[in-house]
């Protein structure tokens, strides 16, 4: 596992062990602006999020100017009558 959680993720529903720690993710559209992020609230930005996301996906840790690119891509996809 990439991170800690009791969270079981779909298991508690289907409980076939391929399902252990697998989450419903939520399209990307207007993720500007619906935090607190992850499955469970615990992560109060979106520039954490995309710190936190680069290490436990990809085992890298962005620079702050990374992160800043990224999320001025995210915050891209903000409905226009939502900004």
């Amino acid at each position: 596992r990439p991170y800690d959680t009791k969270d079981l993720g779909r298991y508690a529903v289907t409980k076939k062990e391929e399902d252990k720690f697998m989450f419903k993710v939520p399209s990307l559209r207007n993720v500007a602006i619906t935090g607190p992020y992850f499955h469970d609230g615990s992560i109060g930005t979106l520039q954490e999020a995309v710190a936190k996301m680069a290490y436990h996906q990809l085992g890298k840790e962005l620079g702050e100017k990374d992160v800043a690119s990224i999320v001025s891509f995210l915050k891209a996809l903000t409905d226009k009558d939502r900004q």
